[in-house]
Parts: C-alpha cells; structure tokens; sequence
C-alpha cells in the first residue's frame, strides 16, 4: 500500500512539475466510440475523372440497411434538375480505414451504386436506395428538439480530404426563404469549419442521433455553415413512405 501511494504522488508531483496533464484516448473512449460509429455510418460520393480513378465532391450517411440521405444539389445535374434513377456512384470508410491519410489522397478500393427514389428542392434533401449490399452503421434520427448552444459531432470527406472529423456548435435555429425556393425550410446555423465536399454529411448530437444535414456555407464568414433540421428530413421520409431506423 505504501509503494502504491507513493507512486501516486511521484505521478502528481511530476505533472504538476511539467505544468500539465495527461489524458490518454483508449479505442474504449466513448468519444471514440462515437467518432467510429459515425465514419461507418456516413458515405462519400465519387465521380470517375479518368478511367478507374475518383474524387470525392459531397457526403452522405445511412438511416436504414439500404437507404442513404445526401443533399439534394449533390445530385442535380448541370440544369439544376434532379438525376432521378440515375445511378450515383459512393465509397465507404472500409474503403479508407486500413489507408494512410496523405495529399493527394489514397483511392478507394472499392465503389458502390445508389438511385435517387425521392428529393425536395426547397429543404435541399435526396434519398438514395443502394443497388449493392454494403456493410455499415445506421445513424438514428432524433425526434427531439435540438437546442441552441448544443455541441455536435461531424464527419464529412472535404475535397481533397477523406473522412475529416469536426465539432460543432448549434448556434441558431431558423427559417430560410431564399429563391427561387417555394417555401421557408428549417435549418441550423452550426459553427463549425466546415467546407466544400462535406455537403450531405451530418450533424450527431451526443447520443449518436441525427440533428441535421450539411447543406450551404458562407464561404466570406469561417464557421457560418447551415444544416437542413432534422425535422425536414422526417417529414421527406413519412411523405414519401421511407422506413428508416428509429
């Protein structure tokens, strides 16, 4: 017992010596955890630049076995109209994880196929069902209210970059009316530095839950970034007879 206090104290003495502490992220952290079940819950969409070659351009996350959420403009074409039934081409973090993160980026090994089955302009939302059976998480959406000054939890593939992981604040909740849009929609204003690339990725509160959807970013302000509220993804999905896990 006296070997063990006094090892105690020498660890005490000696980090208050060197002005600071120590905290060790095991694979057991909960953050951890939580950082992990997101990357294996959320895709990146791939376009083919050259034969057998990709690059990322926007992000997306599962919510059932086969369904995925994006945003809309991930999926229009160059008139703005939605690629309804074309197929979408996406990878997956399996397709990364065992890589080592270096610029230019490592391509996946592997890409899948989804079609577009339902979409909304005005909330800026797009539904895929994947054509192949893929392995994954599933991200629960919440059905409660998201309040102002809650942290989140972010993972996107950024151009350039492959599942970059970032914090975020909800620092507003509010009505957008831009044209040529028919109708407000409900979003959050989330400080976060997110950037071009994590469009349809999503926002997780603390419990692993959806709360909203990358959408736009005011590129002339650092962290102004807007997600779709989580609200307007439930009401695409019950309109369009969508079952997702809850």
């Amino acid at each position: 017992m006296k070997k063990l206090l006094f090892i105690l104290c020498f660890v005490i003495s000696l980090s208050a010596a060197m002005g600071c502490c120590v905290t060790i992220n095991s694979p057991d952290h909960p953050q951890n955890q939580l950082v992990n079940h997101i990357n294996h819950s959320t895709i990146a969409l791939v376009e083919e630049y050259l034969p057998g070659e990709f690059v990322t351009y926007c992000s997306g996350f599962w919510i059932s076995e086969y369904h995925i959420v994006t945003a809309r403009h991930c999926v229009e074409d160059d008139e703005e109209n939605v690629k309804k039934h074309t197929v979408i081409t996406y990878t997956t973090y399996e397709e990364f994880k065992d890589k080592t993160h270096k610029i230019p980026p490592d391509e996946p090994k592997k890409v899948y196929a989804a079609v577009v089955i339902a979409d909304d302009r005005d909330s800026d939302l797009a539904v895929l069902k994947t054509v192949d059976d893929v392995n994954h998480h599933i991200l629960r959406i919440s059905t409660e209210a998201v309040p102002v000054g809650s942290g989140v939890h972010i993972v996107g593939s950024p151009i350039g970059l492959r599942y970059t992981y970032m914090k975020g604040t909800v620092s507003q909740v509010l009505h957008v009316h831009l044209p040529p849009l028919n109708r407000d929609h409900l979003t959050l204003h989330i400080t976060s530095m997110m950037w071009k690339g994590n469009s349809g990725c999503p926002a997780v509160d603390d419990e692993g839950r959806v709360v909203g959807i990358a959408s736009f970013l005011r590129s002339d302000i650092a962290g102004m970034s807007f997600f779709v509220h989580k609200d307007e993804l439930l009401e695409l999905l019950e309109d369009n007879g969508i079952k997702y896990y809850d």
